[in-house]
């Protein structure tokens, strides 16, 4: 991929060719609540607007430490296959959502793995390592290594030449002790925040209209979202041509690395 660096830091783009979308983030977009989220669902409905192959690595529940290590567990493996460069569209989650490394002996014998971990509202720890990492919670922290994800992420993206887009489907509470995270690190924060591939919350878009019981995005719901991801794609990286004949991970091979992920298979049956 040819760039040449403009004003804002953004770039104007040669020809570039994409061998397929990759799409991260918690439940909002792995869609849950939909029967029919590989038709309806916003990245199918993206992918089939670019006539695109998918991968959505999204996964349930998950939050941004999560994102991060999925992410560069994927493309990083991707790597292997000649000439395949997706389009990136991280949809991060909210801060107070964690993962930790138990081993089977320690906890349900399904998790030799990472293990999502309690959020600091749960009522009742079930375990010691519950009880452990609810005492040492700390929000601030937590911020503080989500701006180091994001700029650790742009950062690799970037290095290896792979468009990508960034939002959040979780709209960050800017409360006392995230306002002063982002003075006292004002420097990650600004690249962060100011990031020129970086659009509108998703959680947003239909932030009045009716949800489903679970509180996730309607089948009609998912429509003004997709548009607006379309519209930034084509905004931000004009000159993305898609071509579905290079090869590229497919996630049903990407998820045997990991048995939470095997737990939500339905994305591996995306096709156009």
């Amino acid at each position: 991929m040819s760039v040449t660096v403009v004003d804002a830091g953004k770039v104007s783009e040669s020809k570039m060719d994409v061998s397929h979308i990759v799409t991260v983030g918690c439940s909002f977009t792995y869609c849950q609540g939909l029967d029919d989220k590989l038709d309806t669902g916003w990245p199918a409905l993206v992918a089939k607007h670019f006539n695109a192959q998918l991968t959505n690595l999204a996964q349930p529940g998950v939050g941004n430490d999560t994102i991060y290590r999925r992410t560069c567990e994927y493309i990083c493996n991707n790597l292997q296959f000649e000439n395949s460069k997706p389009l990136v569209i991280i949809a991060w989650s909210q801060i107070d959502r964690h993962e930790q490394w138990y081993h089977q002996r320690m906890v349900d014998p399904m998790f030799d793995d990472y293990h999502l971990v309690p959020k600091p509202d749960t009522p009742v720890p079930k375990d010691i390592y519950e009880k452990i990492y609810l005492y040492h919670y700390d929000e601030t922290n937590f911020y503080r290594k989500t701006l180091l994800y994001k700029l650790s992420l742009f950062s690799l993206l970037e290095n290896l030449g792979i468009p990508y887009i960034t939002t959040d489907y979780m709209t960050l509470d800017r409360n006392e002790k995230i306002i002063k995270v982002e003075k006292e690190f004002l420097g990650m924060a600004k690249k962060v925040n100011e990031n020129p591939f970086r659009i509108e919350d998703l959680s947003t878009i239909n932030q009045w209209k009716p949800k489903l019981p679970c509180g996730h995005e309607t089948a009609e719901g998912m429509i003004p979202v997709s548009n607006y991801v379309i519209d930034k794609v084509k905004e931000l990286h004009p000159n993305i041509n898609f071509r579905n004949n290079i090869t590229h991970l497919r996630l049903t091979d990407f998820i045997k690395t990991g048995k939470y992920h095997k737990k939500f298979p339905e994305w591996c049956h995306f096709v156009l």
